[in-house]
């Protein structure tokens, strides 16, 4: 894992070019200083369906897998490179409400849930960028469980 965004993430563009194209300075400092990136092997869970939600993910390198159970079908969904999971926990909810893993080796940046809705009401630039980001990520799959590739349990 790499603990300073700045200096350790190896696929740090893709983060810049997806949601600190033309933010403030103060925007990009604060995200160089919180942003978690961390490294995950194929099969690693990135987070688990009704466990805390603590912020955003962004995926920088590779495919994540969302995954809720809706009574006896399964929805499923594939993020690749830019897209955003956990956006759900931006809302009201206390917990994620899928589960993500890694199908590849990944890499996959975290922002806190606090840090996001700060700068989404600081900068106009950033809530733009995160909600364009959203709107081609795994977002319908989160919050309503059903997207693509229903299946029988």
């Amino acid at each position: 894992m790499n603990d300073d965004f700045s200096l350790g993430c190896p696929y740090s563009t893709v983060l810049e070019l997806l949601l600190l194209n033309n933010c403030k300075p103060d925007t990009i400092a604060v995200i160089h200083a919180t942003c978690i990136c961390t490294e995950y092997n194929q099969g690693d869970e990135i987070f688990h369906i009704h466990t805390p939600a603590q912020g955003v993910h962004i995926i920088c390198h590779g495919s994540i897998k969302l995954t809720r159970r809706v009574t006896e079908f399964y929805g499923r969904r594939e993020v690749t490179t830019g897209g955003v999971i956990g956006l759900e926990s931006l809302h009201h909810h206390t917990s994620y409400e899928t589960s993500a893993r890694a199908i590849s080796n990944s890499c996959v940046a975290f922002i806190p849930r606090d840090v996001i809705l700060r700068l989404i009401e600081n900068d106009s630039a950033f809530r733009i960028n995160l909600l364009f980001a959203s709107c081609s990520s795994g977002y319908t799959v989160e919050k309503h469980g059903v997207e693509s590739g229903l299946y029988h349990s």
